[in-house]
């Protein structure tokens, strides 16, 4: 056998596995409340007969983990701080609790907290 033929057998070779190689899991949050998530999460297994669908719906259980908007869309929660423009306020308003904090402890108010 050549070293062309070899080569070339092997890169045949390459080319079918790489054409059958797997996806990617593909996950998603399919229900929403304020402590928990509902995730799907598809994976593609192959087998000797070829690619079978899994699913998984592993639930993730959490106080406070999601937000619900004016529209009442659930979101995950954030703990991001927002600075106001003039650098006297944060606020932390993507939680379940909105809370805004004075920069100094001399302000008329410290912080705010509002249900």
């Amino acid at each position: 056998m050549t070293l062309r033929a070899v080569s070339l057998a092997i890169l045949a070779t390459t080319l079918r596995l790489l054409s059958q190689e797997q996806a990617p899991p593909v996950s998603r949050i399919v229900e929403s409340r304020p402590d928990y998530s509902v995730w799907e999460n598809i994976e593609q297994i192959r087998t000797e007969e070829g690619f079978v669908s899994v699913t998984n719906r592993p639930i993730q259980i959490e106080s406070g983990l999601n937000i619900q908007d004016a529209k009442g869309q659930w979101s995950l929660a954030s703990p991001k701080l927002e600075v106001s423009k003039d650098g006297l306020l944060a606020s932390a308003m993507h939680l379940r609790f909105q809370a805004s904090f004075a920069s100094s402890a001399a302000a008329v108010s410290l912080f705010d907290v509002v249900m």
